[in-house]
């Protein structure tokens, strides 16, 4: 993961006010949306990107356990399996993903994501409800992630690299607690099943 400056034309005012309602799209955003791609109806999407022509299409979706997107190259007719962003591989700050962002979410075979980078105040209190505290708050930055990196799965376990390091299985064993069961298709992957 590479984390640079954001490209000049696509820089908007580092403004917090960006991140209203953060993270989701707005609800009737993600319907519509859902309804032309029903792929996207079962996840919460901080972001959609279509390219010109509509032939790429590129979504950043989340689960509890962190971004992944999800990419068409035909329009939406298939999609990949949802990607792992990989973004535990930073340093321990908060990368916030703008929903308005105007950067293209695909250049090549990068994804190419605006994140803002905030270095919460760990040693002081603070919470959902009351807030955090922040050492710095940076506006502007990209993080740009080749497709490949995102896909690779060493194992053939269906799981990805990135992924795995995630849920801390192994990425170079298909059966991580060697019970049989590969860790896609083993719902305690860390844990093998009595005999």
């Amino acid at each position: 993961i590479e984390e640079t400056d954001l490209p000049e034309p696509y820089r908007q005012p580092g403004e917090e006010n960006r991140l209203e309602g953060y993270p989701f799209l707005s609800p009737d955003v993600a319907e519509s949306l859902a309804a032309k791609y029903p792929l996207l109806k079962h996840h919460s999407l901080y972001r959609f990107w279509s390219s010109g022509d509509g032939d790429n299409l590129a979504a950043v979706i989340y689960d509890d356990l962190g971004p992944f997107v999800v990419i068409s190259r035909d329009a939406g007719q298939t999609w990949t399996p949802p990607l792992f962003l990989g973004l535990h591989r930073l340093p321990d700050y908060d990368y916030i993903i703008p929903r308005d962002s105007i950067l293209p979410l695909l250049d090549g075979e990068n994804v190419c994501v605006e994140v803002s980078v905030w270095n919460r105040d760990r040693s002081q209190p603070g919470g959902p409800l009351i807030g955090y505290q922040y050492h710095w708050k940076k506006w502007n930055r990209m993080l740009r992630i080749p497709i490949a990196e995102l896909a690779r799965d060493s194992d053939g376990d269906g799981l990805t690299d990135l992924f795995e390091e995630r849920i801390l299985t192994r990425p170079d064993s298909k059966d991580t607690d060697g019970d049989g069961l590969d860790d896609a298709r083993d719902n305690q992957p860390l844990m093998p099943l009595p005999p």
